[in-house]
């Protein structure tokens, strides 16, 4: 019922943002600053977070969704929003957790940020079951992706060589896998031939749920690629759910938060704007991404 009204009201608050409704005081947090195109702090986002940072550049200024659109900054990466933090090239990003290219930046910098998680996500490890495994443990995906155990036998399972495919650097997922298994061998390439009218050749593939393979991603991202032939595993005997993930008890979750630079004066266009998406009615609208 909760998230019914939420949507709910998300649905009206972007109808009267559509009509061009703009009594900024009652959509900004305290009403001291009447936002403008030209005077709204950048904000950044990444494809995941894109719908919530439209939905709040729209509220805020009583435009609709194009317009919205000629003012967010799109990031291809997650880490590339914190960097651009950093840059000063936007001043407040919605992202996952950042990675290890911009813990290696904080290292050279007196930066640093101040976040809120908006909502949480989840790293989810994921074969086509024919190996006869459904749930691992944190701490032999780690044995598995330091190159220790390299044969589903190893882990309760037929024997069957484990091929393992990776995510790319600076992503969202990566940064996640990372987070949890941070001594991970590089992952080969994984190959597999083709036929053209030029004769045969490998070629780089993506996941591709062959016997033994073993893939990740983000919970997020998995809208219609479970089911069928592909498995999520369970890790520590709880399965990657949306309840299990919300109540925190999913041990490989990730935030997506609310980000500024820590140096952000208070009272600022950014603090205003952070604080409102932080609010209340703030997070209504932003809440149409979860």
């Amino acid at each position: 019922m909760k998230r019914v009204l939420l949507f709910l009201l998300c649905v009206v608050l972007c109808l009267l943002t559509a009509c061009g409704a703009n009594n900024q005081a009652k959509r900004v947090k305290d009403g001291s600053v009447v936002f403008t195109a030209e005077n709204l702090p950048r904000i950044c986002a990444t494809r995941y977070t894109e719908k919530a940072a439209l939905n709040a550049i729209s509220a805020v200024l009583g435009c609709d969704v194009n317009a919205a659109k000629s003012i967010l900054v799109i990031c291809n990466t997650t880490d590339e929003c914190y960097e651009k933090l950093l840059n000063n090239e936007s001043d407040i990003a919605l992202a996952h957790d950042y990675g290890r290219s911009v813990k290696e930046l904080l290292g050279t910098t007196a930066l640093s940020f101040t976040s809120t998680e908006l909502t949480k996500d989840a790293l989810v490890f994921y074969t086509n079951g024919s190996a006869g495994v459904g749930d691992i443990s944190l701490e032999q995906l780690t044995s598995v992706f330091k190159g220790e155990i390299t044969d589903w036998s190893a882990l309760g399972g037929t024997k069957m060589p484990i091929t393992l495919f990776g995510q790319p650097e600076r992503t969202a997922v990566q940064n996640a896998f990372e987070k949890y298994i941070p001594q991970a061998i590089e992952i080969p390439a994984v190959t597999r031939p083709l036929y053209t009218e030029n004769g045969l050749f490998s070629a780089d593939v993506g996941y591709d749920n062959r016997n033994g393979a073993l893939g990740y991603t983000l919970m997020s991202l998995s809208d219609g690629f479970f089911g069928g032939s592909v498995k999520p595993l369970s890790v520590g005997m709880v399965a990657p759910t949306k309840e299990n993930i919300s109540a925190n008890t999913y041990p490989l979750t990730v935030s997506v938060s609310v980000v500024i630079r820590s140096s952000e004066a208070s009272g600022n266009n950014t603090r205003v704007l952070y604080d409102w998406m932080l609010s209340d009615q703030g997070k209504i609208v932003l809440s149409c991404f979860d």
